[in-house]
């Protein structure tokens, strides 16, 4: 009996060194309701950037848990628990060394917004500091950026949708606070236009969105699937996904 509880022991041992060096992993994937990225609906995960995440699994031929959580929780259970894979995160230098990274899930700008007919251009922040009001979020790196470059011609309101209305309603001169996705996605919800609002030329802040992982996921596993992401550029089965959600 100790003879066999010894071998059973070794193969686990044994089969756990192969399956590393194959580059898989037992992984848990976290998130929080941000969408279009990725929400609940109907008790299930959604979203692009579930819809890539599950893309990547059918290519490596994984299956794994993604876990929807409220608020920070995505986050403390990255930074506490390993085998952690979260998105859609914000690759910043500040977050640079903190985890490893797979990316991006989308690479894009938060622009300043005007409304459609809206003849008046905006070239660069001189003529976003002109306007009497822009409308942006309660908090976020957003609203920070702004008063970092001493803008003070902002309101803020807390629902998205309340931000969009009032660009529509002319209540503000301009929206920022959205990706292209994001507001394609508020903007049918709404039943409104897709190119009610449009960008200027002037933007806030580039954005990197990627799977942020724990420093415990060997860089095997890492590199394994980072390749599958790029397989889906390649593919074209990316740019499929990215234009279902930017209708």
């Amino acid at each position: 009996m100790v003879l066999r509880l010894t071998f059973i022991a070794v193969f686990c041992l044994i089969s756990g060194q192969v399956l590393a060096a194959e580059g898989k992993h037992d992984l848990i994937f976290v998130t929080e309701e941000w969408p279009p990225y990725n929400y609940s609906q109907d008790g299930e995960a959604t979203g692009f950037s579930t819809d890539i995440i599950r893309a990547m699994m059918a290519n490596l031929g994984e299956e794994h848990d993604i876990r929807i959580y409220p608020g920070t929780r995505a986050t403390g259970t990255l930074d506490n628990m390993p085998n952690i894979m979260a998105f859609t995160y914000f690759r910043t230098p500040q977050r640079e060394t903190k985890y490893k990274w797979i990316g991006p899930l989308d690479r894009d700008a938060i622009y300043f917004y005007k409304r459609k007919g809206d003849s008046r251009r905006f070239v660069d922040m001189k003529d976003i500091r002109s306007v009497n009001s822009i409308m942006i979020a309660y908090g976020g790196m957003v609203r920070s950026r702004l008063e970092a470059q001493g803008l003070k011609n902002y309101v803020a309101a807390l629902k998205n949708r309340d931000q969009i209305r009032s660009v529509l309603r002319g209540k503000v001169d301009l929206l920022a606070n959205f990706t292209r996705l994001g507001l394609a996605y508020y903007l049918r919800n709404m039943g409104e236009a897709s190119d009610a609002l449009v960008p200027t030329e002037v933007s806030v802040v580039d954005v990197s969105l990627d799977i942020a992982c724990s420093k415990d996921i060997p860089d095997a596993v890492i590199a394994r699937w980072q390749a599958a992401l790029d397989h889906l550029h390649k593919s074209g089965e990316y740019a499929r996904i990215y234009h279902k959600y930017l209708r």
